[in-house]
């Protein structure tokens, strides 16, 4: 619980879906010992995972293998939104042993949760191979809470950048109006004055929001 409180602490201060997703991978590797710990993201239609992130292992050999919904242990939990606790693969019969052989990585034991948020399920989170011994059931709590976790974080970054998409192309239309358009707050100081506004009233260009109309 410290480990994770200290996580959450900056977790929600990160402002770069990559950089949150890294810092999630070696955040929670340090926790449970893991080798090495992988995010694996959700297509829109749902049918396979990229890899977003990984820590411990080669990011661009992954990316040369396909990741199918409900193919392996991670396409399982993508598929059942839950967790899966491996304490050896080889007596496994989910697990893709194709991805090893691409990567050169041996996988020996496996922790996948799932990232969901609001019933939505935006990718799995992964470690693998816990240094001396083997995953444990609070291991596998604490990754169902820092997948939770994340999901939220995940969320709010995906709902800033629609904002700041939105905001971006409200500010492009004003200024593209034809017609004049002035909008002042309840003490009457302008908030919006487009260019045409200007103009039309036969003042030189410049900034007027926040002044009084």
């Amino acid at each position: 619980l410290t480990a994770l409180f200290e996580i959450l602490n900056k977790l929600h201060f990160v402002y770069d879906p990559l950089k949150l997703w890294r810092y999630v991978l070696e955040q929670a590797s340090k926790t449970v010992q893991a080798e090495a710990a992988t995010y694996f993201e959700l297509t829109d239609d749902e049918r396979q995972m990229r890899v977003r992130a990984a820590y411990g292992i080669e990011e661009s050999r992954l990316n040369e293998v396909i990741f199918q919904v409900g193919v392996g242990i991670v396409g399982w939990t993508a598929q059942y939104h839950q967790p899966a606790l491996v304490p050896d693969v080889r007596q496994d019969n989910r697990f893709n042993k194709q991805i090893d052989l691409v990567t050169g990585f041996t996988t020996r034991s496996i922790l996948c949760v799932p990232v969901f948020s609001h019933k939505r399920t935006y990718g799995v989170l992964e470690v693998l191979n816990r240094k001396g011994g083997q995953f444990s059931p609070q291991d596998q709590e604490f990754m169902t809470l820092l997948g939770r976790q994340a999901a939220i974080a995940y969320q709010n970054l995906l709902l800033i950048e629609e904002v700041s998409h939105t905001k971006v192309l409200f500010e492009s239309l004003l200024v593209n109006l034809t017609g004049g358009l002035i909008a002042i707050d309840l003490d009457g100081a302008i908030t919006i004055f487009n260019p045409s506004a200007a103009s039309i009233l036969h003042l030189s260009p410049g900034s007027y929001v926040g002044k009084p109309l």
